[in-house]
């Protein structure tokens, strides 16, 4: 008995270590402490080979992800994107891309910075403000019949006038689409 209680003190610390700390909520009375009678502690006392009483250290708990600090992020704002998907002839994605926004940025200054990153050519006529496109991807209008050509929409909705003049906020979500016939 003297030396299998250290081995059973021993494995209650570890396994209540092991087990991560539980907020009692329940109000049913907790039963009292376990006390060691005289006997025991007497045992203890004089085996010379018995374990020493050191306490365990609890093992710190491991998040299982970092959480920022309160403070950390507060002063940088989150980035706000705009994004673009080109799809040509059949809805055939030709890309898919996300920018920072910036103020004053264009469907055209959008589509034109993403098709460089992505080394997709694209040709417009007109000047930047009223600027059509004409081709992406070597896809051009015309290509598919004498209404095929680029259209593109904001958020799902079709926009009418020039990529260049077509202000974006953040979050926007551009498609330009290759249609083969154009109608009213």
């Amino acid at each position: 008995m003297k030396r299998l209680l250290p081995f059973i003190l021993c494995t209650l610390l570890l396994v209540s270590c092991s087990k991560p700390e539980v907020r009692q909520t329940d109000t049913s009375p907790v039963p009292p402490p376990v006390t060691q009678s005289a006997e025991t502690q007497d045992e203890k006392t004089t085996d010379e080979n018995s374990v020493s009483e050191k306490p365990i250290p609890k093992p710190s708990p491991q998040p299982a992800k970092e959480k920022p600090l309160p403070s950390e992020g507060k002063n940088e704002p989150k980035a706000q994107l705009v994004s673009i998907t080109v799809l040509g002839l059949n809805g055939q994605v030709i890309y898919s891309a996300e920018k920072e926004h910036r103020e004053k940025m264009t469907v055209l200054d959008l589509l034109l910075e993403t098709a460089s990153e992505k080394n997709v050519s694209v040709t417009y006529s007109g000047g930047k403000s009223s600027a059509y496109i004409t081709g992406i991807g070597g896809l051009s209008e015309k290509d598919n019949g004498p209404t095929s050509g680029w259209v593109y929409t904001v958020n799902g909705e079709s926009i009418m006038r020039p990529s260049g003049k077509c202000l974006l906020n953040p979050d926007d979500k551009v498609v330009f689409k290759y249609i083969t016939e154009f109608s009213y």
